[in-house]
């Protein structure tokens, strides 16, 4: 099946789609119409993607606009998706008076392992 080649190429996308419909299932009697229903994934795809598109360039302008959002992106593997999300979740950061205080709130809070020897407190997030 040649299902995952679909990102592969922009170019190449009618082709695979063809591919796809005329040899995904080729146990499936004809008569259930294989053709149409694969198809219609596709198009549905189509769609999801167009969407997924009008999504990203909606946050770009959103970004624009808060300064937060651009400073955000700056920090490795912080992307517009998570960056937009974590503003719109926070609001304003300053409401927090230290980092503690913050990571509290996320839930991001120290492990602690205890023994009968002592208590020991680490810093893994988790």
């Amino acid at each position: 099946m040649r299902a995952e080649r679909f990102d592969s190429h922009p170019n190449s996308r009618a082709r695979d789609e063809s591919s796809v419909v005329h040899s995904a299932t080729p146990d499936l009697p004809a008569k259930f119409g294989r053709r149409p229903i694969f198809a219609e994934a596709c198009r549905e795809i189509r769609e999801i993607e167009g969407r997924v598109k009008q999504v990203k360039r909606q946050l770009e302008a959103i970004t624009e606009q808060l300064s937060a959002v651009e400073h955000l992106r700056t920090i490795p593997g912080v992307g517009l998706l998570s960056a937009t999300a974590l503003v719109g979740f926070i609001g304003d950061i300053r409401r927090f008076p230290s980092g503690r205080h913050f990571a509290s709130y996320l839930g991001l809070t120290p492990r602690e392992y205890s023994s009968a020897a002592g208590a020991v407190i680490t810093r893994e997030i988790g």
